[in-house]
């Protein structure tokens, strides 16, 4: 009987703390490409939201409440046109030394992966919006996923 009622409590704790989870919810991150401000890569992520909520949701901010968790920016800096290009041309062919040339290479990387790591830790799925450079950005990031999923 204890031991019947000691199933009972723990299966009822265990509900109780994760019932919060909902595990329907997205994380949608833009990825900028190249010679994007951080301050335009935010307000690509604004323009980002506004059409999810419009497009999909026809304005129904209850039922996009419900699925989006948030939409936000997974930023990569950027370095002029030139080392942009350059960077560019590295991610694209693999080059594995690309963190000696640009060294805030490695930094944003590990900045995004952080961050899709606290999505897939708060239950959240990860839905990435990338555009130029950021497409490289988060395959990059993907791969570091990967081996961790």
């Amino acid at each position: 009987m204890k031991s019947i009622l000691l199933f009972f409590i723990i299966t009822l704790f265990t509900t109780t703390l994760f019932a919060q989870i909902d595990e329907r919810k997205t994380d949608v991150y833009f990825a900028n490409g190249i010679l994007t401000e951080s301050i335009g890569a935010d307000n690509n992520a604004i323009l980002l939201e506004k059409a999810i909520r419009n497009e999909t949701y026809a304005g129904n901010i209850t039922e996009y409440e419900k699925h989006i968790a948030k939409v936000t920016t997974a930023y990569n800096s950027t370095h002029g046109f030139l080392p942009d290009g350059i960077e560019t041309f590295f991610q694209k062919f693999g080059w594995t030394a690309l963190n000696d040339l640009f060294s805030v290479h490695g930094a944003d990387l590990s900045k995004q992966v952080a961050k899709y790591r606290d999505s897939i830790s708060s239950r959240h799925s990860v839905f990435v919006v990338a555009h130029s450079q950021g497409n490289l950005f988060t395959k990059e990031a993907y791969d570091a996923l990967s081996p961790c999923m």
